[in-house]
């Protein structure tokens, strides 16, 4: 076999033939290579999905605060007055100040006293908040720490996460953090 070998290798010289390429071997190896720099990048970046929806989140909400800023300087609206989500995404002919609601799989963003499910005066989560003992504040949904929880003014952005709201006016970093 390595007679062949040198006898094909001569021939080709002879021909003026010369040898150019890569042998198996060597491809092998660069594949082999580039398949653990790819497994590298890839575990590197497998934390940076949970990260950007934080980061999304505190985006939204801190664009919804905003807009209902914008919406209550442009129309000479009180702070106390409140705004609704239909006001904000209104047109820009129509007084509206933000394009469009923000809108994710992992959390909700909503305006206190909007006719959802938190209204103004009642406790949200606090970004700490772990605790479903109610017994000092039977009338607080369940998961809410009274002692840790903020109370919802008017016009408080709020994120949903999973069955809890938090305050992203009062703890703007913390109200993200769980979704």
């Amino acid at each position: 076999m390595i007679e062949s070998y040198r006898r094909l290798k001569k021939q080709r010289a002879e021909d003026g033939i010369e040898e150019s390429g890569f042998t198996l071997i060597e491809l092998l190896i660069v594949i082999v290579v580039l398949g653990i720099l790819a497994a590298i990048v890839v575990f590197a970046l497998g934390g940076v999905t949970g990260k950007s929806v934080v980061a999304a989140c505190n985006s939204d909400s801190k664009a919804v605060d905003t807009a209902l800023a914008a919406y209550q300087a442009n129309n000479s609206l009180l702070l106390t007055t409140a705004v609704t989500q239909n006001q904000l995404d209104a047109t820009a002919a129509n007084g509206g100040t933000l394009q469009s609601w923000p809108q994710s799989t992992s959390y909700a963003v909503f305006i206190a006293g909007d006719s959802h499910a938190v209204a103004a005066g009642a406790p949200a989560v606090g970004a700490q908040d772990n605790s479903t003992d109610n017994a000092a504040n039977p009338g607080a949904p369940t998961g809410i720490n009274p002692a840790g929880s903020y109370t919802v003014n008017t016009n408080d952005i709020l994120v949903q996460v999973g069955a809890n709201f938090f305050d992203a006016t009062q703890d703007p970093h913390g109200a993200c953090a769980t979704a």
